[in-house]
């Protein structure tokens, strides 16, 4: 048996290409469905079972996304608190980010609406996970 493997990624990394994924009918459903979210701004959630594809789903919706339009953010971090929310936020958008969680979610607001005015369009998923104990 030979196991063929992206490059660099070693075999059952979390970072699986997302293009030599099987596209069932249902993936192919959710990922129309997230399209549409996101050309008609809406915000939604994503729920499924552990090792549902989750993850690689948002991936692949974020490979498909044009860079000229889109500002594609990924958060996966446990234990995820308010102020560590915006300031990954913010980060990613190149701002750095305040200490005080009130004025970095003003931060992000002013972030968000100046992209928005250039015409950019923001979009980003994050995975909130119960710490381990």
């Amino acid at each position: 048996m030979t196991t063929v493997t992206a490059p660099g990624v070693p075999p059952f990394s979390k970072e699986l290409d997302t293009s030599c994924c099987f596209e069932s009918r249902s993936y192919k459903e959710a990922l129309a469905r997230l399209n549409l979210l996101i050309q008609n701004r809406y915000l939604s959630v994503l729920t499924g079972e552990v090792g549902g594809g989750k993850s690689t789903l948002i991936r692949r919706l974020f490979m498909y996304l044009d860079d000229m339009t889109y500002a594609p953010i990924y958060l996966c971090k446990a234990g995820l608190k308010p102020r560590d929310f915006y300031g990954a936020m913010l980060t990613h958008m190149g701002v750095e980010p305040c200490y005080n969680v009130g004025k970095a979610r003003q931060q992000w607001e002013e972030a968000l609406q100046a992209r928005t005015a250039q015409g950019e369009r923001m979009c980003w998923s994050s995975r909130w996970m119960k710490p381990m104990r």
